[in-house]
């Protein structure tokens, strides 16, 4: 079954934001798209989700700050993979 195209999410929005640092190549210093609305890991899982991106990720035990095992666990987003098409084109056109 062949995989389906990634679609590009709006601009403006939390999720476009954090596409375009993917694409960047860039660190993502700060949560200034999120502003406590929802988790990094909410809008990355989506963009592999819903959006078909291509992202690898992994899961790890997360702590408390200090140092207590809280039994939950973060994600960490590694890298696009070379599938993801080049980020001058635009699919919602």
């Amino acid at each position: 079954m062949p995989s389906k195209s990634p679609i590009y999410p709006g601009p403006t929005t939390a999720r476009g934001a954090v596409l375009a640092v993917l694409l960047s190549n860039e660190d993502q210093t700060g949560a200034e798209p999120l502003r406590g609305r929802v988790t990094l890991a909410a809008i990355v899982r989506a963009l592999k989700r819903k959006y078909n991106w291509p992202i690898e990720t992994s899961s790890f035990p997360s702590n408390a700050v200090d140092g207590r095992a809280t039994g939950r666990r973060s994600t960490a987003c590694r890298r696009m993979l070379s599938s993801a098409p080049s980020s001058g084109a635009d699919a919602t056109g």
